[in-house]
């Protein structure tokens, strides 16, 4: 309950990454964004600038103000994008999410 009241009040992020929950601390002067890859769960930081297009092109737009204090938005990452161009070509085998040594970085 006291996590759930933390994400509420936005004193506390919650980064989901392969179904597991972590959190870090809310510091709205350090505001980023992650990318997480959806085969092998890494996790990047990317500054919050990269999306502040989509913000202001949605309230322009769809007129529509996008309240986002955190994000996590889900895709592959360049690694496993290879590996998957390479075994739907017949020249490369499955992604291997051992091989992937970075970890994401807190806060």
């Amino acid at each position: 309950r006291t996590v759930g009241l933390l994400k509420r009040l936005h004193l506390l992020n919650e980064v989901v990454q392969g179904g597991v929950s972590r959190y870090e601390v809310a510091d709205p002067e350090r505001r980023h964004d992650h990318l997480v890859c959806e085969h092998c769960g890494k996790a990047v930081q990317i500054p919050t600038r990269f999306l502040d297009d989509l913000r202001e092109r949605l309230v322009a737009e769809a007129g529509f103000d996008l309240h986002v204090e955190h994000s996590a938005l889900s895709g592959l990452c360049a690694d496993c994008r290879q590996d998957v161009a390479h075994s739907h070509s017949g020249h490369g085998h499955a992604p291997d999410p051992e091989r992937h040594h970075e970890r994401p970085r807190s806060g």
